[in-house]
C-alpha cells in the first residue's frame, strides 16, 4: 500500500509561539521603532572569553572539523562537573553505604551535552517511555508548553496539577503510574522559585505517591534568580541517582544560537541517552563544544550578576508600570529571563475591529498594530497572560518605548 502523504499533514500541529515569533520577526524586520521581546534570540554582547576561545579554535588558514565524543569533548565534560557542583551541590544518595568522599564525585559517566536543552529534555521523555511505556509524567502549572507536548509524543500521558497541595490530592490509581516528575526552578514562563521546603514537599509526596521515580529537573534559569532569592537545585534534594538536572548555554551565558544542552543523572540512564544520540545527532558540533568551558567559567566570574543587575532594572521599571495600568496585573518574577503580565482584563474588549479573546489574540493584535512583540503563554492552562523576554531589552528607554505601546493599546480598549 503507497504512503498516503496526506497524513502526515493531518498529523502536524504547528507550534503557535513559534508561528508568533516567526510573524513578529517578518513585521518588525527594518522598523527601528518596533520593539521585539518575544524571541528567544538576545541582544547581550558574548563575553570576551568565548569570543578568545572561537578565535583560537577558527584561527590559522586551514580549518579541520572532526567529529565530536558523543558524550561530549573531555574538557567540555571537566568544565560540566565543575558547573554543576558549584551550582547544584550535588550529592549522590549512599545509604551509609559508600564513603562519604565518593558520595560527592560527579563523574564524566554521569554527564552528557546534548544539542540544545530541549533535546535533553526529549532524551529523558524518550528514555522513560522506552523503559515504561504508556507510563505518566506530572507536570506543575504554569508550565513550558515542550513538556506536554514531548510526552505525548512518546506516547506519555501528561498530568498537569497547578499546585503541590493538588499533587498531594492526586488520586492513587493516578499518581501510582508516574515514573517522571518535572520540577521546573525557577519557573518558564512565570519566573517562580521553589523554595528549598517545597522541593522537600515534593519529593516526600513523590515518595509516597510514585516511589522511586525519576525527577527532571529543568534549572537553565538557576543563574537568573532576583536578589534575596535562593535557588535549590533539586539534585541536591534527591540525590543524582533519582535525579537528571538541566542547564542550557541559551540561557546562561545567553548563547541561544550555540544549541547546547547539559544534562546530569544517573550513569545508567545517561548511558542510554548517550547512545541515542549518538544514531540520531551525533552529538553537539566540536567548534561548539570548544566554547562550552570558557562559557561556563565566566559565569563563575561575575557575568552572570552584571546579566541579573539589568534585570533588576528591567522588572523593577515593569512593576511600577503595570502598578499604573488597570488592565495589566504584574506577575512579578523571582528568576528567569521573563516577566508575565495578566492580561484578564482586556480579555473581551474590542480594539480596531478586533475582539481580544485571549492572549494570543491580543499579541497578533499588539504585532500587527501597536508594534509592540511578546509571546503568549499555554493557551491550553495558561490562556490570560503574556510573557516579555528581558534577554531583548536593548536599553530601559527600548523597553519603556514598548511599555508605551501597551498603555496605548488598553486607552483604545477602555
Amino acid at each position: 500500500m503507497p504512503v498516503d502523504l496526506s497524513r502526515f499533514a493531518e498529523l502536524t500541529k504547528s507550534s503557535a509561539t513559534v508561528g508568533h515569533a516567526e510573524l513578529i520577526a517578518e513585521i518588525a524586520r527594518g522598523d527601528p521603532n518596533f520593539c521585539n521581546l518575544a524571541g528567544g534570540d538576545n541582544v547581550s554582547d558574548v563575553f570576551s572569553g568565548v569570543v578568545q576561545a572561537g578565535r583560537g579554535f577558527f584561527g590559522g588558514d586551514s580549518l579541520r572539523i572532526p567529529y565530536p565524543v558523543v558524550r561530549g569533548q573531555p574538557d567540555a565534560l571537566d568544565a560540566v562537573i565543575e558547573f554543576q557542583e558549584r551550582t547544584a551541590g550535588i550529592i549522590i544518595p549512599d545509604g551509609g553505604k559508600t564513603d562519604p568522599a565518593e558520595a560527592l564525585k560527579v563523574r564524566r559517566s554521569h554527564c552528557l551535552i546534548t544539542p540544545g536543552g530541549k533535546y535533553g529534555v526529549a532524551l529523558t521523555l524518550w528514555a522513560i517511555a522506552t523503559a515504561y511505556p504508556g507510563s505518566s509524567v506530572l507536570v506543575f502549572r504554569r508550565n513550558w508548553p515542550t513538556f506536554v507536548s514531548l510526552a505525548r509524543v512518546f506516547g506519555l500521558t501528561p498530568i498537569l496539577v497547578g499546585s503541590i497541595e493538588e499533587f498531594e490530592q492526586l488520586p492513587k490509581e493516578q499518581a501510582e503510574n508516574i515514573r517522571l516528575v518535572i520540577v521546573n526552578n525557577p519557573r518558564n514562563p512565570d519566573g517562580y522559585v521553589y523554595s528549598r521546603r517545597q522541593l522537600l514537599q515534593i519529593y516526600g509526596i513523590s515518595e509516597q505517591k510514585c516511589p522511586g521515580c525519576i525527577f527532571l529537573a529543568d534549572e537553565v534559569y538557576r543563574l537568573n534568580v532576583y536578589p534575596g532569592v535562593e535557588f535549590v537545585s533539586m539534585q541536591s534534594i534527591v540525590g543524582i541517582n533519582q535525579c537528571v538536572s538541566l542547564f542550557s548555554l541559551s540561557k546562561g551565558p545567553k548563547m541561544a544560537g550555540s544549541r547546547v544542552g547539559v544534562l546530569v543523572g544517573p550513569w545508567q540512564l545517561i548511558g542510554w541517552m548517550a547512545g541515542q544520540q549518538s544514531e540520531t545527532t551525533g552529538g553537539v558540533a566540536l567548534p561548539i563544544q570548544h566554547l562550552i568551558p570558557p562559557a561556563l567559567s565566566a559565569l563563575g566570574c561575575g557575568v552572570a550578576e552584571r546579566q541579573m543587575r539589568e534585570f533588576v532594572e528591567y522588572r523593577d521599571a515593569i512593576t511600577k508600570w503595570a502598578g499604573e495600568e488597570s488592565a495589566y496585573e504584574a506577575i512579578v518574577p523571582s528568576g528567569t529571563i521573563y516577566y508575565c503580565l495578566d492580561v484578564s482584563a482586556l480579555i473581551g474588549r474590542t480594539v480596531r475591529g478586533v475582539k481580544i479573546e485571549s492572549a494570543k489574540t491580543l499579541a497578533m493584535l499588539a504585532a500587527r498594530h501597536f508594534k509592540m512583540g511578546f509571546m503568549f503563554n499555554d493557551p491550553s492552562g495558561d490562556p490570560n497572560s503574556i510573557r516579555m523576554n528581558l534577554a531583548q531589552v536593548r536599553s530601559l528607554e527600548h523597553l519603556l518605548m514598548g511599555l508605551g505601546y501597551l498603555s496605548a493599546l488598553a486607552r483604545e480598549a477602555a
